[in-house]
C-alpha cells in the first residue's frame, strides 16, 4: 500500500439494510472511496453491491436480527448474532470516522464500539423518522429513543458525536447520503450507470438500435409490493404484444411472472445479482415493483416504470425516474411500511393496468425518439 493510501483516515459505514438500500448508497460508497480508506459494514447479500461501487474497500459482512422477516425483535436472535465477533472486526479496521444514514441506535452502536472518535449520522427525532404518524412507529421511535439515551449512558458518550437533522422529512433517502457527504466534504457524483455490470448474459432480445427493449419483473420481497400479477399480464397482453416490442420477462426464485405473448418475449431466470445485472444491462427500460429491480436499473441509468404499495416514492423512488411512479395514495394509512392495516392491499388494487400502460407508453415513446436513441449504428 502507498503512502498516500496510508495517510489517508478511516472511513467506516454502516449499512445494515436491504438490498434496495443499499444501491441508493453507492454514489456515496464511490465518493467516500476516492478520499477514504474506507470500511463497509453491510449485510451478506449486499456485498457484493459494496464491491461494486468501491472495489478496492474492505468489506465486513453482518446479517443483523431486524432484517429477518419475522421474529425481528426477540432477544434471542441478539444474544446469536455473534456481535462480539464483528466489533472484533470493526475496531480491527481502527476507523477516525463513522456514518450511517439510518435513525438507528443499533447501528450508531456498533459505530460507538467501533472506537471511531467521530460518529456522524441522523438522531432518532421525529424529521428523521419515516412514518413517525403511524402509531406502530411512533411506539417504535419512543423505544428507540430510549435505547438511545440508556446506550448513551452505558458508552460513557453520546452515539452520534455529529449528528444530522433531514433537511426536509420527505426527502429522498439519497438526499440522506448527501447530507453524510457534504459533513464529510465529499462531492457525490449522481451521474449513472453507478457500476459496471461484471456479468455478460447471453443476449435474450434481438439486438436493434431501432427498437426499444423492456425487461418486465413482477417479483417483490413483500406481498405488500407486489402490484398484481394479472395486471402485468394484462400490460404485456395489451401494450407490449400488439406492437411487438421486445421483452425480457424476469423471473427470480419461486416467483410467479407474466406469460410470454410473443416471439420477440423471452423469460430468463436471475440466480444471482451478477446475471441480473447482466440481463438489465441488455435493455433500455424496465417495468417492476418497488423492489431491488427498480433500483438496480435506475443505477445502471435505465428508465423505470415502478409501481409502489406500501412504500414512499418521496423517500424511495428509483433515482432519476421520480416522474415514473406510480402510487396510489387512497389508503389513508399510506405509506404503512409494510404493515398493512386494511383487509387487502388497498395501495396495489388502485393502480390500474390502463395507467401503468399510459406510463410505459410515454417512456417508451420518448426513448424511442431519434432524439433520445440517436442515429443507428
Amino acid at each position: 500500500m502507498s503512502n498516500d493510501v496510508e495517510r489517508r483516515d478511516r472511513l467506516l459505514v454502516v449499512e445494515l439494510r436491504m438490498l434496495g438500500d443499499a444501491v441508493m448508497s453507492m454514489p456515496f460508497l464511490r465518493a467516500a472511496a476516492r478520499s477514504f480508506e474506507l470500511t463497509v459494514c453491510c449485510s451478506t447479500t449486499s456485498a457484493p453491491l459494496a464491491a461494486m461501487a468501491a472495489p478496492l474497500s474492505r468489506i465486513v459482512t453482518w446479517d443483523p436480527p431486524w432484517l429477518a422477516e419475522t421474529g425481528k425483535y426477540r432477544l434471542a436472535r441478539y444474544l446469536r448474532g455473534n456481535i462480539a465477533a464483528l466489533v472484533r472486526c470493526l475496531r480491527a479496521t481502527r476507523p477516525h470516522t463513522a456514518v450511517c444514514s439510518w435513525a438507528d441506535p443499533r447501528s450508531h452502536l456498533l459505530m460507538a464500539l467501533s472506537g471511531a472518535p467521530e460518529r456522524i449520522g441522523f438522531p432518532v427525532r421525529q424529521e428523521n423518522y419515516l412514518a413517525h404518524n403511524r402509531p406502530w412507529r411512533r411506539r417504535q421511535m419512543r423505544t428507540a429513543r430510549v435505547l438511545e439515551g440508556v446506550l448513551s449512558v452505558v458508552t460513557g458518550s453520546p452515539l452520534l458525536t455529529r449528528p444530522i437533522l433531514r433537511q426536509q422529512y420527505r426527502q429522498s433517502h439519497l438526499r440522506d447520503w448527501q447530507q453524510l457527504a457534504s459533513a464529510l466534504d465529499l462531492e457525490i457524483d449522481m451521474t449513472t450507470p453507478w457500476f459496471t455490470a461484471r456479468h455478460n448474459h447471453a443476449r435474450s432480445v434481438p439486438a436493434s438500435r431501432q427498437t426499444t427493449s423492456w425487461a418486465v419483473h413482477a417479483g417483490g420481497r413483500l406481498q405488500s409490493k407486489r402490484w398484481p400479477l394479472e395486471r402485468f399480464q394484462r400490460v404485456v397482453d395489451t401494450f407490449f404484444t400488439p406492437r411487438d416490442i421486445p421483452v425480457t420477462i424476469i423471473q427470480t426464485g419461486s416467483e410467479p411472472a407474466p406469460t410470454p405473448r410473443s416471439s420477440s418475449h423471452r423469460v430468463v431466470t436471475s440466480t444471482s445479482l451478477d446475471v441480473l445485472t447482466g440481463i438489465l444491462g441488455e435493455v433500455d427500460a424496465v417495468l417492476c415493483n418497488d423492489s431491488l429491480v427498480s433500483h438496480l436499473a435506475a443505477a445502471m441509468g435505465k428508465r423505470v416504470v415502478a409501481v409502489f404499495g406500501s412504500g414512499e416514492p418521496d423517500w424511495f423512488a428509483p433515482y432519476g425516474n421520480e416522474s415514473n411512479v406510480l402510487c396510489s395514495r387512497s389508503c389513508s394509512f399510506h405509506p404503512c411500511m409494510d404493515r398493512c392495516e386494511m383487509p387487502s392491499y388497498v395501495c396495489l388494487e388502485s393502480v390500474s393496468a390502463e395507467q401503468v400502460s399510459d406510463m410505459v407508453s410515454r417512456v417508451h415513446s420518448e426513448l424511442d425518439s431519434p432524439r433520445q436513441r440517436g442515429a443507428p449504428e
